[in-house]
């Protein structure tokens, strides 16, 4: 991955496997930037989450991420230098959000993410990412009844019984774009503040992100769910996996 905004002096940096930080706890409010040259570890440096990452592509592995964290509330950029499969779970009784920072063509459980959409995902459930070499994602995550009162608050009525089972949701452009922006501005800004009138600043800009999502899900179509053939995908590949894994010292073929 080339020189990018993400690689900020003095973020965490980690270069081989055994040297790499682990992810620490959070204080109430707090940014942390991490950045990895291995994937089995980047894959365990969002806060919270259940993840394992396989490399798709040849060459050296880079990613970052750059994770703000209140309460009930993850907010996260993520990059990849290398097409990755993820077998990923969030904790239970919140929401994932997810949005390419660029279209790029990534899939969620084997559906192709289309330009003007919000992948989403309940907590305590596995679901899978496929991303392309130099990728960039916006992920949210938002304990579930934070988010409920929160759209209580602002009159908002997402329909959460089918949001609950749904993972494509199509949004409009200039929405979605805005939310982007929100945060991009929110990492941004945690990164340079100090003192009360910073941490009023994020508060506005947190409450920015949230209410631009919200704006999403209550005008966002929930595309039909995915067929039952999702599971057999997962478990061919699966065991495909554990098959490769336990072949390590032999050459693997198909006949």
């Amino acid at each position: 991955m080339s020189a990018s905004p993400l690689f900020q002096p003095g973020t965490q940096r980690a270069t081989g496997g055994a040297e790499l930080a682990q992810p620490q706890p959070h204080n109430r409010q707090a940014l942390r930037t991490v950045l990895a040259r291995d994937v089995d570890e980047h894959a365990h440096n969002l806060t919270n989450w259940e993840q394992r990452y396989d490399q798709l592509t040849c060459g050296a592995f880079e990613g970052v991420l750059d994770e703000w964290q209140s309460a009930g509330l993850q907010i996260f950029r993520e990059g990849t230098s290398r097409a990755i499969r993820q077998s990923c779970r969030v904790w239970p009784d919140a929401f994932w959000f997810g949005i390419e920072a660029r279209p790029a063509g990534m899939r969620i459980n084997g559906r192709q993410v289309g330009a003007d959409v919000v992948m989403t995902r309940p907590g305590g459930c596995e679901f899978e990412l496929v991303t392309p070499d130099r990728h960039e994602i916006y992920g949210i995550v938002v304990q579930r009844d934070a988010l409920l009162a929160t759209a209580a608050r602002l009159g908002c009525e997402p329909d959460w019984r089918r949001l609950g089972a749904a993972e494509l949701l199509n949004v409009e452009h200039q929405m979605l774009d805005a939310c982007r922006r929100h945060i991009a501005g929110l990492l941004r800004l945690a990164g340079g503040v100090h003192g009360n009138d910073g941490n009023a600043a994020l508060q506005l800009r947190q409450e920015a992100v949230l209410v631009s999502l919200l704006a999403l899900l209550d005008g966002g179509e929930i595309e039909a769910e995915a067929g039952a053939s999702f599971l057999r995908r997962r478990r061919i590949v699966s065991e495909a996996r554990a098959y490769a894994m336990a072949q390590q010292e032999n050459p693997v073929t198909v006949p």
